[in-house]
Parts: structure tokens; sequence; C-alpha cells
């Protein structure tokens, strides 16, 4: 009889330790491993766009910063800052020269320093 017992309860623990992942909530499962996300050249295509499209965003906004800075600190173009900026800009200043962007252009130049650019976005003649 304790044979039995014995044999009972070795049962009992073998049923009870396999069994006890699946009683205490917890899976005996593998660990899932999360598969690596792979990306073509193509996916990347679109947030580099956005990214250069951003960035010549800010190069053209940045202009009228500057135009304040420069007036208001009265750097002429002998000075190395306006040799500077003069050709870091002059990309846009050949479009606002050359180009149907003319008065969007003079506008945006007329927010920042109205006292040079009228609102129609030509120079003002003193």
């Amino acid at each position: 009889m304790a044979l039995n017992t014995v044999r009972y309860a070795a049962l009992d623990y073998a049923i009870i330790r396999d069994n006890l992942p699946a009683m205490s909530g917890i899976r005996s499962q593998e660990p899932k491993v999360e598969e690596a996300v792979v990306r073509t050249p193509k996916d990347l295509v679109w947030p580099s766009l956005c990214w250069f499209a951003g960035v010549i965003v800010l190069y053209v906004l940045s202009i009228g910063p500057v135009l304040r800075i420069t007036e208001n600190m009265n750097i002429s173009n002998p000075h190395p800052a306006a040799q500077f900026f003069t050709h870091l800009y002059k990309p846009i200043e050949w479009a606002y020269a050359n180009t149907f962007l003319h008065k969007p252009i003079g506008v945006y130049y007329h927010l920042w320093v109205p006292d040079t650019i009228d609102k129609d976005g030509n120079v003002k003649h003193n």
C-alpha cells in the first residue's frame, strides 16, 4: 500500500510539474522573436524626399531673419558676414530678380524688412 501511495504521489508531482506554467497563467512557449524589418532602398525614397523638401523650405525661409539681422546691425557688403550671406542666398536672389517668383519672394521680404521692401515686393527707392 505504501508503494502505491508513493507511485501516485510521484505521478501527481509529474502532472503538477508539467502543468504548472499553464495553471499559473505562464505559458511555456518559446519566447517570441520579432522579425527584423528589412528596408529596401525603395522604402527610403519618400522619407528622403520629405527631408530634402524640408531642408529646402527651411533654407528659403531663413533668408527673412537674415535680412532683418543684417539690416538692424547695419552690416554692409564689405563686411565678411555680408559677403557670406550674399553667396549663401545667391540662388534666392536670382529667383527674386529673374523669375515669376519675384512677387512672392518680395512679399516675404516685406514681412521681415518693411522699411526696405514695399508691400508689393519691390525695393523701395528713397
